[in-house]
């Protein structure tokens, strides 16, 4: 609609963008194309890397505007489809608002982390952990059995929240953590 050839994907090619009602060349501009799944936000996606000025932007919004199909990005809704495509987990998403909206360097290198997904895989981890622990206690033979964790931290048997942790973790459970009924 453009006059855009599709470069192959994830190669950048030289674009020459072109007004769809006149013909006219607005700009020459990089154009890449990222087809689905392999995108960040698992949906096909184009981009194109124009140069900044008011004019050439404007020029290109508006011709962009009479593609049938074609609307401007709503605000957070490449982070929201990539959400929903199961490119980022709940952490990473907001680790991400964080990032944006980061105004020290502490905030921004923490909102990093949990963006690149720290947060989301430890607790991935203990997810996996306590599935394992369940599994161990499963009573053979049908009977029912219950397990009791101790995960509210002020409730482990000597009130050090650390303990908790290290036993979600890894460390091994003291016979009296679990109780059979």
């Amino acid at each position: 609609a453009l006059g855009l050839k599709i470069p192959p994907p994830r190669k950048a090619g030289l674009a020459r963008v072109r007004d769809p009602a006149s013909g006219e060349i607005i700009d020459e501009a990089l154009a890449l194309w990222f087809p689905a799944p392999a995108s960040e936000t698992g949906e096909d996606v184009a981009e194109l890397q124009l140069h900044g000025g008011r004019a050439v932007i404007a020029a290109t919004l508006a011709a962009l505007g009479r593609v049938d199909g074609l609307r401007p990005a709503e605000a957070g809704e490449f982070t929201r489809r990539a959400f929903e495509n199961g490119k980022l987990d709940l952490t990473a998403v907001e680790g991400l608002a964080d990032l944006v909206s980061a105004e020290t360097e502490g905030q921004r290198r923490q909102a990093f982390r949990q963006m690149k997904g720290l947060l989301g895989n430890r607790a991935e981890s203990w997810r996996a952990r306590l599935i394992q622990a369940l599994a161990l206690v499963e009573p053979a033979g049908g009977g029912r059995a219950l397990l009791r964790m101790r995960l509210i931290l002020h409730a482990s048997p000597s009130g050090r929240p650390g303990e908790v942790y290290r036993w979600v973790t890894g460390a091994a459970c003291a016979p009296q953590e679990i109780e059979r009924a």
